[in-house]
């Protein structure tokens, strides 16, 4: 074992080391370091300024305070606690559960389902079970033709919510579109005065939840 005064540098050339190795204090290396083996650390990673990790196997813990770029793929199987931004340039595969105090925004697969599952229908309300958008289309026929969103904290959203959408036509054949945003928890039905079928999808944030059929 070479054990290094805490205070030790060393700078007099490259260093072969075959056995095992401990230090109880800080290492300062100002050059490169290559490991034919595996390094083991029980303690933390501190990197100042850019840090490269072309193949690392972490078994712990990893905490990033800082920006973490990925630029291959990364795979992780325990926890990951980030305070700053992480961007992946590659595939990410999480094999554990993923907790963010920060808001994660991606787009799951739409659906014009419920969870029943059928269709969704104009003049039918429903939950939204996690946030999303609601797009909304359907033929105009001749006169005035409407389509409307509303958005309630009932099961009743366009007898008690708000109108947050509306298009109009008065040409037949014209389609009439709308799309609005709606939170988890929250009660959307779409109205459209035209015998006509009205097209509903939903667009959600994260994993697919369909909408609760109320009707």
């Amino acid at each position: 074992m070479l054990l290094l005064h805490p205070d030790k540098q060393w700078a007099g050339g490259d260093v072969t080391w075959q056995g095992a190795h401990e230090f109880d204090a800080s290492v300062d290396i100002s050059g490169n370091v290559g490991m034919d083996g595996d390094l083991t650390i029980d303690g933390k990673i501190a990197v100042d300024s850019s840090a490269d990790f072309s193949d690392v196997f972490v078994e712990g813990d990893i905490s990033v305070a800082g920006s973490l770029a990925v630029a291959t793929d990364f795979t992780l199987t325990g926890d990951m606690a980030v305070d700053g931004t992480v961007n992946f340039g590659g595939v990410v595969s999480f094999g554990a559960d993923i907790s963010a105090a920060a808001q994660v925004t991606t787009f799951g697969a739409n659906t014009n389902q419920d969870d029943e599952p059928t269709a969704m229908l104009k003049a039918h309300a429903y939950l939204a079970n996690q946030d999303g958008f609601v797009t909304a289309f359907a033929e105009a026929e001749a006169g005035n033709r409407t389509v409307s969103g509303y958005v309630g904290a009932t099961n009743d959203p366009a007898g008690a919510g708000d109108l947050v959408a509306q298009s109009n036509s008065k040409t037949t054949g014209e389609i009439d579109f709308i799309s609005f945003p709606v939170a988890s928890g929250k009660y959307f039905e779409i109205v459209a005065n035209t015998t006509n079928a009205a097209t509903i999808f939903w667009h959600p944030v994260g994993v697919l939840v369909k909408p609760t059929d109320q009707d």
